[in-house]
């Protein structure tokens, strides 16, 4: 990394060379997120991205380079969303074509961040808690602006840890992401480029790592002193069953979902639990008109108690239908739907297609 610096002290990496560079580093940060979680590739990616925005000679240059990262992390991030348009075009062109459109306009956002971080007169230290403010606004940004797009939030890749996870009660994702990016970007004051390092540059690096740790023992601490769970007296049973999405939608397949779903409710315990909780749109089907599926999915629902499960709902009008809800019902053993949500921001090209009509 700090032949890196180096390089870009020297002039070598400049131009295309240096965008290319950016988006490697932007591919390489997509690795943190589900279902890799190699969240130390971050320091690497990150303390790049310092050292790029640092060797340019204005904020617009630094925005070409943020672009350039962000759109080759979204792309990697999000590969998932091609075979997902798929099911709405049948169009592998389309599908593509979405991806890349959806990567280079989301790109933006860490284009304004990537900018306001390159303001004039700052040090290497002060670029880096520039950086890390600026990409907690931009993610807040698009989240909100337009219908937002709230996949792959960099506090995401703290997933597989639950301690780390605690923090987002005081401070949400976004303030998560801000330390995450903090730290993971704080080596690039170790190696400046083009100057040695101050004597006390330690101390940024330092410190980041320690509120990593001190997150991390602060939410472990909340975890052990947590009730027990047992306590509660509520049981809960969590159905997973494992269908992988393209065999989700066949018309021939739907029912034998369901019966797979009804099978594993029903193992030993059933009786004992209070909730049974299938995923997100387990029953592909509406279910407010439908008596005999409801009848039969109530056999999911323990006595006393209620099934849980993602489907469809629909709103219409004169026969016609007029929009479509992606919903969670609660289900009594009796088969009446007590209470229904409706998802009220669902995601660009992952649930619905923008000006599909």
């Amino acid at each position: 990394m700090c032949i890196l610096g180096a390089r870009l002290a020297s002039g070598d990496i400049s131009g295309w060379p240096r965008l290319a560079v950016a988006a490697v580093l932007g591919a390489l940060a997509a690795t943190a997120l589900p279902p890799i979680h190699a969240v130390p590739l971050l320091a690497v990616s990150f303390t790049g991205l310092v050292w790029l925005i640092h060797s340019v000679s204005s904020p617009w240059r630094a925005a070409a380079t943020g672009w350039c990262f962000g759109f080759a992390h979204f792309i990697a991030g999000m590969y998932w969303m091609a075979p997902a348009t798929l099911r709405f075009t049948d169009s592998v062109p389309k599908a593509a074509v979405g991806l890349l459109g959806l990567s280079a306009v989301l790109a933006v956002f860490l284009a304004l961040a990537t900018f306001a971080a390159r303001l004039p007169s700052l040090s290497v230290s002060g670029r880096v808690l520039a950086l890390a403010i600026a990409w907690s606004a931009s993610e807040w940004l698009r989240c909100n602006v337009l219908s937002g797009f709230p996949m792959n939030l960099l506090g995401t890749v703290w997933m597989p840890s639950p301690a780390m996870l605690q923090f987002t009660s005081l401070a949400g994702t976004y303030g998560l992401g801000f330390i995450t990016v903090l730290a993971a970007a704080a080596p690039a004051v170790l190696c400046p480029p083009g100057r040695t390092p101050g004597r006390h540059a330690w101390i940024l690096p330092a410190a980041s790592f320690g509120l990593l740790v001190a997150v991390w023992a602060g939410g472990a601490m909340r975890l052990a002193l947590a009730p027990d769970p047992a306590s509660t007296g509520t049981r809960l049973r969590l159905v997973q069953a494992n269908v992988q999405q393209k065999a989700e939608w066949p018309e021939q397949e739907r029912m034998a979902i369901l019966d797979r779903h009804l099978r594993l409710s029903r193992l030993p315990g059933f009786e004992a639990a209070d909730v049974v909780i299938w995923p997100e749109t387990a029953v592909t089907f509406y279910l407010a008109g439908n008596v005999p599926l409801r009848t039969r999915l109530s056999r999911a629902a323990p006595p006393q108690g209620h099934l849980l499960t993602g489907s469809w709902r629909r709103t219409r009008q004169a026969g016609r239908t007029t929009a479509v809800w992606n919903s969670l019902h609660a289900l009594t053993p009796e088969g009446d739907i007590a209470a229904t949500y409706d998802k009220h921001h669902l995601v660009p090209f992952a649930e619905y297609v923008p000006l599909r009509e």
